[in-house]
């Protein structure tokens, strides 16, 4: 009878076995339990090491039972970690104007250096290959940057220029013009105000698509001035600095908001200072001879 029950038992589970990925284990266990229970062999001969049947299938060490029983699962098999879906950022439709705005937003509060592709991409929620892909490289992306905010700065002087008056009046328009544009672009004279300090490939590309095009027109009208004794005359990267000086101080807000200026000075505030600026540069430039020689009028 015990026989009959311990085989019937046996092909119950091995029925299951067929199912299963491990019966031939459990087959083993299963005859050896049997031949226990039938006083044939010993209960230490029967000790399966390292594996017994859980609930959830094999695997884990097995605590000994009481009375030489046949032991109980302490751990669970270790299940294989999925690795987290990776999602790629949208891409979004903007234009290169768009995306130059950003940028230029984006270089003159972390320079160069302190901003990367990576981090532009991430503040305007698209993939981190967006900039390399439509510009090439960050390198050309400035260069780009550069070159989308002086666009705003050539139209404008370039009609100044071509100003029909004398020299004193030409180089009023200029220094007016130049002064009126920083004051609208901001962002470019911190980006001039943290370039031009460093010897870089950087400042060679601002040299020559900004400063040399620039002085190329204005170092005449200077000099004619200077020979007519009307301007002192002075090294041409003085003159440059004395013209440059004021607008690249406009970038200065936080200090000059400490000084009194308003935190957003309105359109019509941004003239007047503009206009101070212009006066106070020119009158260093052009002394006032007599009342016919104000620069004003």
């Amino acid at each position: 009878m015990i026989i009959t029950e311990s085989w019937n038992a046996l092909a119950a589970v091995e029925s299951q076995d067929r199912r299963g990925s491990s019966g031939g284990a459990r087959h083993e266990w299963l005859g050896s339990r049997m031949l226990v229970n039938l006083g044939l062999v010993g209960n230490s001969e029967t000790r399966t090491p390292d594996r017994r049947l859980s609930a959830n299938g094999w695997g884990g060490a097995a605590r000994p039972a009481k009375n030489g029983g046949a032991g109980v699962v302490e751990s669970q098999p270790k299940r294989k970690q999925r690795r987290p879906v990776r999602t790629r950022a949208p891409q979004v439709d903007l234009t290169d104007s768009e995306v130059l705005r950003h940028g230029l937003d984006f270089f003159s509060d972390l320079g160069y250096a302190g901003g990367s592709v990576r981090e532009f991409a991430k503040r305007l929620g698209v993939n981190h290959n967006f900039i390399n892909d439509r510009f090439g490289s960050k390198h050309n992306f400035w260069q780009a940057v550069v070159d989308y905010a002086l666009e705003d700065l050539r139209a404008p002087l370039a009609v100044a220029f071509e100003v029909d008056a004398d020299d004193a009046e030409k180089l009023e328009m200029v220094v007016r013009t130049f002064y009126s544009v920083a004051a609208n672009v901001p962002q470019m004279n911190r980006i001039l105000a943290a370039e031009c300090v460093l010897n870089s490939e950087r400042v060679d590309y601002i040299y020559s698509k900004y400063t040399a095009s620039l002085l190329e027109r204005v170092e005449p009208i200077a000099e004619r001035l200077m020979e007519s004794g009307r301007m002192p005359r002075i090294p041409i990267d003085v003159l440059f600095t004395a013209l440059s000086g004021p607008a690249l101080a406009l970038t200065q807000s936080e200090i000059a908001r400490r000084l009194g200026r308003a935190p957003q000075p309105s359109a019509a505030e941004w003239e007047q200072l503009t206009d101070c600026l212009t006066e106070l540069v020119l009158r260093g430039l052009l002394p006032v001879k007599s009342g016919a020689d104000s620069i004003t009028g």
